[in-house]
């Protein structure tokens, strides 16, 4: 009974401590198994595990009594201090008995995660398997994913992509998956006589034979402009630089042709 009551008392200042420590982001310092804080992440019982760029893998290193999703065991640490048996998960938030001595196969297994099964994770055409992992397309995400390089990596065998996750941009990531209404760079007018937007600059691609402000060769032959394609001229997309209609990116006759 006594022995009980230390392991309750125990458990509760555990928790009490994590919950007092833990950051609200679920990045923290350090690199590998290494990290030096609690991270929100992995509470209540563990810490974040960082990859040689001391980005986020996205699983943690349990606390012995803890597990969570995704768990297995590692074979050693880069760090004696941290002992043996030890369980990296998608988060530490499961209570389960092992310790240095013993594992409990109900808290993890020895297997290392299977890789990307294709016949899951591009079911839906929505991901693709790459490296062992399931990346999925932009604008969708899955359980327990990771986001990375514009992406978010799911694990392919449990999981696939099949959560809509509105994309917000290069390096923007959007851990609830909310919606957004992202506006358009380019000029409302763009799609005036079939022009398309070009979300990276800014700029409206026209359609063949049409021009307008500020307008310019593209490396396809087409012409872009600052507003909108509203200045009929004569001209095909072509790479030969002498077959090219200079006339069409000529500010003084687009001016006289615009009013």
């Amino acid at each position: 009974m006594f022995t009980t009551s230390l392991f309750i008392l125990g458990t509760i200042f555990q928790k009490f401590v994590f919950s007092a420590g833990s950051s609200s982001t679920a990045f923290c310092t350090g690199a590998g198994l290494k990290c030096l804080s609690y991270c929100s992440q992995c509470f209540p019982g563990g810490w974040c595990v960082q990859d040689e760029n001391g980005l986020n893998t996205g699983k943690c290193l349990c606390n012995y009594g803890w597990t969570g999703p995704l768990a297995n065991y590692i074979k050693d640490t880069d760090n004696p201090k941290w002992g043996k048996n030890r369980i990296t998960a998608s988060n530490c938030a499961t209570p389960c008995h092992y310790t240095y001595a013993v594992r409990n196969q109900a808290c993890a297994t020895d297997l290392p995660p299977s890789t990307c099964d294709p016949a899951v994770c591009e079911s839906n055409e929505r991901g693709k398997c790459v490296d062992g992992v399931c990346q999925c397309c932009k604008g969708w995400s899955g359980e327990n994913a990771v986001f990375k390089n514009d992406r978010y990596n799911t694990d392919g065998v449990l999981f696939k992509c099949d959560k809509p996750c509105p994309y917000l941009g290069p390096g923007i990531e959007n851990p609830n998956c909310e919606s957004a209404s992202v506006v358009s760079p380019c000029n409302s007018e763009c799609e005036l006589n079939d022009g398309k937007c070009n979300e990276k600059t800014g700029r409206c691609l026209c359609c063949e034979g049409w021009t307008g402000e500020n307008a310019q060769f593209e490396d396809d032959g087409g012409i872009s402009v600052a507003g909108y394609c509203n200045v009929y001229c004569p001209y095909v997309k072509t790479l030969d630089l002498n077959q090219r209609n200079l006339l069409c990116v000529n500010p003084d006759y687009i001016k006289r042709s615009s009013n």
